[in-house]
């Protein structure tokens, strides 16, 4: 299924014919999910760069999040079944790397076609989700770490997810290509749409068992929080239900999942942003840089954020926000009091974040990173296949 709002390119924009890249992502590619997100604006980058990208991925009716895993994973085949009946003319295929993909992988192997794999994060997120797949973690461990050993390129989004899968799969074939923000659809002038008249702290993103939804929720209720200041909640996932059970519509603000590009206007009108995952079984020691970190600061808000490589390291470079320790709601409260409470501060953060957001750290830039490994490996397949060619006859 292909986005409706895809950009493709004209043909002035196509320096040369595009080449064919199948683009292959287990997940549904839902509004109000992160990697709707990063799915739709690398591809768009691509397409600008002359690609002719080709979308595999599951549409679930009514939605995914009730899908148990037999469904999900019937899906996922129907989906790859698709992509292996469309090979002929495919010049390279890039995966948003799932365990699921294991067959795709399997097949490329035949085929001589450069495969990408994009690493989000690691088996332990399946097995937090889905604690009944830690049955099977010897399988599902096995996988990852084959698909990624075999990839003609691994590109992690974080520099420990990164030497993750180099110490895992002993593999050199790994680069670092983070997250971004479209600078354009998230910046400061969307606040005059902001969504309440008082001060507002907003979280937004997937609302997993590691998020820190509970730290949020505990901080505003703590003393520390400042007097007339909400929060506000975008996102949906498996900690909704308690999310929805603390909703006032006055203190706790709760919209659930919100498409694309509304999430600017509710982002841009906050005096906060928050990104304050936590740490179980260990799976946020790799790192984070979540889309919220980036859009947040692309908007001029500053960010608060839990203290783990990555985001951290992001905040601290730029001055952006502040940082406070995992799980810990008082720490929390009292960083958003801080920050409320001085007007030039806050300004401060905030211009600090869009400048580095536009200078560093945009989808666009990110694409081309895309753009330049994928020309490679396809440069050096057809030069194979020349070699080979000739040598026959």
């Amino acid at each position: 299924m292909e986005n409706p709002d895809d950009d493709r390119p004209t043909a002035s924009q196509a320096t040369r014919s595009p080449n064919r890249l199948g683009y292959l992502c287990l997940e549904p590619l839902e509004q109000g999910r992160a990697s709707f997100a990063h799915v739709t604006e690398i591809v768009q980058g691509l397409r600008r760069r002359g690609w002719n990208v080709v979308m595999f991925h599951p549409t679930y009716r009514g939605g995914s999040d009730e899908r148990g895993l037999l469904a999900r994973f019937w899906a996922m085949l129907q989906v790859q079944w698709s992509l292996w009946r469309a090979r002929s003319g495919l010049d390279a295929v890039y995966i948003r790397s799932h365990v699921g993909a294991f067959p795709t992988t399997l097949w490329l192997l035949t085929t001589g076609i450069p495969v990408v794999h994009e690493v989000n994060g690691s088996y332990e997120d399946l097995f937090i989700a889905w604690p009944v797949t830690r049955r099977i973690s010897w399988l599902v461990q096995s996988i990852w770490r084959w698909q990624l050993a075999s990839a003609s390129r691994v590109l992690a989004v974080t520099p420990g997810l990164a030497q993750r899968v180099v110490i895992e799969t002993r593999s050199r074939r790994v680069d670092c290509v983070p997250n971004g923000v479209n600078t354009d659809l998230f910046q400061p002038e969307r606040a005059g749409a902001k969504v309440a008249d008082q001060p507002y702290a907003v979280f937004v993103g997937k609302l997993t068992p590691w998020q820190g939804v509970d730290t949020v929720l505990r901080a505003i209720a703590s003393p520390a929080w400042p007097e007339g200041v909400s929060l506000t909640i975008v996102g949906d996932g498996a900690e909704r239900d308690a999310v929805a059970a603390a909703a006032d519509g006055r203190r706790i603000v709760y919209y659930g999942r919100v498409p694309y590009k509304q999430v600017p206007a509710i982002m841009a009108g906050a005096a906060v942003s928050l990104s304050v995952q936590d740490n179980p079984h260990n799976r946020s020691a790799t790192g984070l840089y979540p889309l919220k970190v980036y859009e947040s600061m692309a908007c001029g808000v500053p960010v608060i954020v839990s203290d783990f490589p990555g985001q951290a390291d992001l905040v601290r470079s730029t001055g952006c926000g502040l940082i406070v320790p995992p799980g810990d709601p008082n720490a929390l409260a009292g960083a958003v009091s801080e920050i409320i409470g001085d007007p030039a501060l806050r300004a401060s953060m905030g211009r600090r974040g869009r400048d580095a957001a536009v200078a560093e750290h945009s989808w666009d830039l990110r694409a081309g990173k895309v753009d330049g490994v994928l020309r490679e490996l396809v440069a050096v397949a057809r030069r194979r296949r020349h070699e080979v060619s000739g040598s026959v006859s």
